[in-house]
């Protein structure tokens, strides 16, 4: 017999950090395998990056309208940014192994 419990808050932030990061990772291998200029990868990575957080940010807030009292609003807005800050590391990241290590031209 299966049971069943709620995330703690913890392991959805986990879940959503490495899902924004997986999303970000899968829009830059698109953007290679159509696009052969760098700016052009560098404009569909952010653009979806872009995309991808704020989808990640309405998520966090009705998680917090269904899960969190008031007094935790800020908590959950400071998970928002660092999950934001970790997918711009990512994309600096990938656009420093593009421009020392490929020619995609």
């Amino acid at each position: 017999m299966n049971t069943y419990r709620y995330l703690t808050i913890d392991e959805r932030e986990k879940i959503m950090i490495f899902h924004a990061l997986g999303h970000t990772i899968t829009t830059t291998a698109v953007a290679l395998k159509r696009h052969k200029s760098t700016i052009s990868i560098y404009y569909n990575i952010g653009s979806n990056i872009d995309v991808i957080v704020e989808e990640k940010k309405n998520k966090l807030i009705e998680q917090e309208l269904e899960f969190i009292d008031n007094d935790d609003k800020d908590y959950y807005y400071r998970k928002a940014f660092i999950s934001v800050i970790l997918a711009i590391l990512t994309l600096l990241f990938l656009f420093f192994v593009l421009d020392n290590f490929g020619n995609f031209k």
